[in-house]
């Protein structure tokens, strides 16, 4: 069951880092059953301490443009590394800082909570 956060975010885990602030988890089979909620600007998120809204999909239906819109906004997503929609995104200079490879969570995941990246650089 998803924990209602604020009046507008929900998210199916919450991951607490050490120095107060939170990622929140958003696991969908497509990102129509939660993203229309996420429009929030930047600085929402960050009056509530959370640092990142990390989504997985099992079925990836946004737009290039939808991904930077909410990778802007403090969103980033990860999908299986050889999912067409991975490679694709991942090789776009636009949308490359917001796609994470699945491979890729241990090692990507706790920097994203402990706030050492904001986005994929080197994944």
């Amino acid at each position: 069951i998803p924990q209602l956060l604020t009046g507008v975010l929900e998210a199916d885990h919450v991951i607490k880092s050490s120095n107060g602030y939170s990622c929140i988890v958003s696991c969908k089979r497509t990102g129509r059953e939660r993203v229309k909620q996420v429009s929030v600007e930047l600085q929402e998120l960050q009056r509530h301490r959370i640092r990142k809204i990390i989504w997985f999909f099992t079925d990836f239906d946004q737009t290039e443009g939808r991904v930077v819109d909410l990778g802007v906004r403090g969103s980033i997503f990860y999908l299986p590394d050889s999912s067409p929609d991975y490679v694709k995104l991942s090789s776009n200079k636009a949308t490359r800082p917001y796609m994470f490879p699945l491979s890729s969570i241990r090692q990507s995941l706790p920097q994203l909570v402990s706030g050492k990246i904001t986005e994929n650089t080197s994944f």
